[in-house]
């Protein structure tokens, strides 16, 4: 892109596009020595949106996909639903994808419709697996709450509350179970000490790992 500018700056895309801007005299071998210049910046660039894939933004229309417990599930939204149901949830058959089937409605709506499905789904598997799993491993907690929290999923306050944001229905069952033996974790060590650690492996030899995929991927887990 050349404009009235007196520089040369390089912007790699969210798709890996390479963009360069540069001033409209400049001729192209200066361009292009810049570029070759800066060949490293933008090969560790390009690999670190294949290792963090930016998340995907919805538009709530057919055809969209969502995650839950790990795996894709398909928008559909309709004029004539089957049902008087403004949501419904369509499992996977027959090898093809489970589907979200919603009214025909404003973006807004249907988003808010989505929203409150996940919010029960988020229920209903957080306390099946807090519940088995403190009962499995020996944990005590007070009770559980569902929040919308972006940036934390799971939390465990002094009195033994655990929270966990109805975002963590939509990851893999294996890590939402690390998340919850986390936060189990905490009604007994509250902080990140070594022997915090120490009891999450004791539980979990592989948290690390599960750790590990969480950091990576937390970033498609938008809505």
């Amino acid at each position: 892109i050349l404009s009235e500018r007196k520089s040369i700056t390089l912007t790699v895309e969210g798709d890996g596009r390479l963009v360069v801007r540069a001033p409209k005299r400049l001729p192209q071998r200066e361009i292009q020595r810049f570029v070759d210049t800066h060949a490293d910046w933008v090969q560790k660039k390009r690999a670190y949106l294949v290792a963090h894939p930016p998340p995907v933004k919805h538009h709530y229309k057919s055809g969209e996909t969502f995650d839950y417990l790990g795996k894709p599930v398909r928008l559909e939204v309709v004029t004539k639903p089957a049902t008087k149901q403004p949501l419904r949830y369509l499992p996977a058959s027959g090898g093809g994808e489970a589907v979200i089937e919603v009214i025909k409605t404003t973006q807004a709506q249907t988003r808010a419709l989505l929203e409150a499905w996940y919010k029960k789904q988020a229920r209903q598997v957080c306390a099946e697996r807090a519940t088995a799993l403190a009962k499995q491993y020996g944990f005590q907690f007070s009770r559980l709450r569902i929040s919308s929290a972006r940036t934390r999923w799971g939390s465990c306050s002094s009195r033994g509350t655990l929270s966990f944001t109805w975002r963590l229905v939509m990851l893999p069952p294996e890590i939402i179970d690390y998340v919850v033996i986390h936060e189990l974790a905490h009604t007994v060590e509250h902080n990140h000490s070594a022997k915090f650690w120490a009891r999450v492996e004791a539980l979990l030899p592989d948290y690390k790992a599960r750790r590990a995929w969480l950091k990576k991927n937390s970033g498609r887990y938008v809505f």
